[in-house]
């Protein structure tokens, strides 16, 4: 009798039916973890996001620069708030308890205004931390607070001409923790951890580093172009581009002392197509510099091309250094072999016919 394809397939089963009901456990196992995983996934991705979006507020947009730019800035872009924001150090003294790497934000009444929360009441030294913080630290209502910090400049540290270890020690006084729901986890980078952050007057802040007037951080809800309001209203001193006249020339320079290569490239379009004529200048510091015998330290040479300087001069060329040897002979014209020739046949005697 032959056997049919569901005889046969029958028959193999109940053969096999211990591999074959291992197979199936298996797959059944293997089915029901990644599901699980998937689910689980979901759902961590999903914890996250929430936890970023609460601590961002009313955050749709920010507004950014390596230097500190006009506060005044906030008041032409609707629905936003300045403040400051920066990496410190905080010491409880009276425990002698220290915390580094915390968040400091400098703000006012216009960041909870613009989160639509209720300010806290701040005086001049007022301080108050996140609830990590706050757990960390452990001070007690109206103990001193010390935060030390960098202060900001226009010259990245890291350059020759930028100040090294400057930093500002800010007396504070605690008020108190704040709240998750009342921003005290505010944060502009997610982070599953939690948030260690100090909240003090922004006027304070900005006194003690010496930025009266400016920031470097701007918020801005959701429904506000940024970007259009950015251009509409930014000025030069925003970039930290300084122009001033300098008799029949205008001089151009930042706050930091290095132009970026966009912005001298855009700054030379623009010069030459209002027909200016474009002098590139570099300012160094030289450590030492020696002479006939006398040394001057520290002194600022300045390079510029030497035809702009005095329109004759020309750049002399590079010395090439002989080389020792028979001395190569001199290149000679096609009219000085012609010559030469003429003089050899005057001189060759006269032919004599042999007959």
């Amino acid at each position: 009798m032959p056997l049919s394809p569901a005889m046969l397939l029958r028959r193999s089963l109940a053969h096999y039916w211990r591999t074959s009901s291992a197979v199936v456990a298996g797959v059944l196992i293997a089915v029901a973890v990644l599901g699980g995983a998937l689910l689980t996934g979901s759902s961590v991705r999903a914890s996250l996001r929430r936890i970023a979006l609460e601590r961002l507020g009313n955050t749709h947009t920010i507004l950014t620069a390596s230097t500190l730019f006009r506060e005044q800035l906030a008041v032409s872009i609707p629905r936003s708030a300045p403040l400051l924001s920066f990496e410190g150090l905080l010491t409880h003294p009276t425990s002698r308890r220290r915390a580094g790497q915390i968040l400091v934000y400098g703000v006012d009444e216009r960041f909870w205004q613009f989160h639509n929360l209720p300010a806290p009441a701040m005086g001049d030294r007022s301080a108050y931390l996140s609830p990590a913080l706050a757990a960390e630290l452990a001070p007690a209502p109206s103990d001193t607070l010390l935060l030390r910090l960098e202060k900001p400049g226009d010259i990245p540290a890291e350059s020759i001409h930028g100040r090294k270890d400057e930093a500002a020690a800010i007396r504070l006084r605690y008020e108190g923790p704040l709240a998750a729901d009342h921003l005290g986890e505010f944060a502009l980078r997610p982070s599953q951890g939690a948030i260690r952050a100090v909240f003090v007057p922004l006027r304070r802040l900005q006194s003690d580093l010496d930025a009266a007037g400016r920031v470097n951080l701007l918020l801005t809800a959701e429904g506000t172009d940024a970007a259009a309001e950015l251009r509409r209203h930014f000025t030069l001193a925003d970039l930290g581009i300084r122009t001033k006249p300098a008799g029949d020339a205008l001089h151009l320079d930042t706050l930091s002392g290095v132009l970026s290569p966009a912005l001298a490239a855009a700054a030379t379009h623009i010069a030459r197509d209002a027909g200016f004529t474009v002098t590139p200048v570099l300012t160094y510091l030289a450590n030492t510099i020696r002479a006939n015998g006398r040394t001057v330290p520290y002194s600022l040479v300045a390079a510029l091309p030497l035809h702009q300087i005095t329109p004759a001069a020309t750049t002399p060329e590079p010395h090439r250094p002989q080389r020792l040897g028979r001395p190569r002979p001199q290149r000679q014209t096609r009219r000085h072999h012609l010559a030469r020739l003429l003089r050899l046949e005057r001189r060759r005697p006269p032919h004599h016919r042999i007959g």
